[in-house]
């Protein structure tokens, strides 16, 4: 018995043979001179082609964040009002007024005595307007193209009635000794009225004949005038409503105007600042991934070259 306690005391000392006082040694498990490898999966050609992607996508989301901010603070918006040109055409099309210099311009939409443009106006100053071109070859030779622009549709079925009333009445021209003589509608132009006067029994020698045409595209009123002989103003006044109606079918019978303008500046700016934060987003993430790789390698290498014994650090020498 005595030789087998002997034969126990000589060997470690565990925890509970140490005396009151000792310090009991902290427990670590180190493997001397073998480390597991570590990021083995980050730095295989799979994994830095998830990173790429991965930073792709989030300088994406960066680009894309700062497009949308950009489009609501940078431009601004205005009314231009030299927009109603587009209402009508820069050229009549009749040879007639082929040499001749129209004269076009805005019409004051408050005094066209027309209710739902008068009324459009003061609701919708942004969204209504007229605008008019004349081509005058001689004084009873003339041509005229004027166009209503309203906020909606239903305003400019409003007005509809109370422009044939005001331009193609029984006895609108009948202080210009001119007659109605006859209504009706223009084909390939849905919705239109037309309306013909005639010079009046006591019309003087040599006044003209006149045809109106109104019809209604979208949002667009218009109203096409010819002026001259009997035999020529029907054609003529086709002539112009075709290409009125073209017009305004190629652009959907809407003419906005609102106009928004971009600085170049601020925009250029806004660029390469977005161009700049979406590389950062991408890219510093992945400088920090590997900066903390590089720090957890360093440690685990330190580690591998240190042993406990009996609580005590033991750096090993490097051969």
């Amino acid at each position: 018995m005595g030789e087998a306690e002997a034969a126990d005391s000589s060997g470690p000392t565990t925890d509970l043979q140490r005396t009151k006082g000792e310090p009991v040694p902290e427990r670590e498990t180190v493997s001397e001179g073998v480390t597991e490898p570590v990021g083995e999966a980050a730095r295989t050609g799979t994994g830095r082609r998830r990173q790429a992607g991965t930073a792709v996508g989030r300088a994406v989301v960066m680009l894309a964040v700062a497009a949308v901010v950009y489009e609501l603070v940078i431009p601004y918006t205005h009314i231009d009002r030299t927009r109603l040109a587009r209402l009508v055409p820069t050229t009549s099309g009749l040879a007639a007024f082929a040499k001749t210099t129209p004269q076009a311009g805005e019409q004051n939409d408050g005094q066209s005595g027309l209710a739902a443009v008068t009324g459009a106006a003061k609701t919708s100053p942004s969204r209504t307007g007229i605008y008019s071109i004349v081509w005058s070859a001689s004084q009873t030779s003339v041509a005229a193209v004027i166009a209503f622009l309203l906020p909606d549709r239903a305003t400019a079925q409003a007005a509809v009635s109370q422009i044939q009333t005001q331009h193609m009445g029984v006895t609108t021209y009948a202080s210009d000794s001119l007659d109605r003589k006859s209504t009706g509608s223009l084909a390939g132009v849905p919705g239109s009225y037309t309306a013909t006067y005639e010079p009046s029994a006591q019309a003087p020698k040599g006044t003209p004949s006149l045809e109106v045409t109104e019809f209604s595209y979208g949002r667009i009123d218009s109203v096409l005038e010819a002026l001259g002989t009997t035999s020529r103003v029907g054609t003529d006044a086709a002539s112009l409503t075709a290409g009125e109606y073209t017009l305004l079918e190629r652009q959907g019978g809407q003419v906005s105007l609102t106009m928004k303008e971009y600085p170049v500046g601020l925009t250029a700016g806004w660029a390469i600042g977005a161009v700049v934060l979406a590389a950062a987003f991408a890219i510093l993430p992945i400088l920090r991934r590997r900066r903390a790789e590089k720090r957890r390698l360093a440690y685990e290498a330190a580690m591998a070259n240190r042993v406990i014994v009996k609580g005590q650090i033991i750096t090993k020498r490097r051969q």
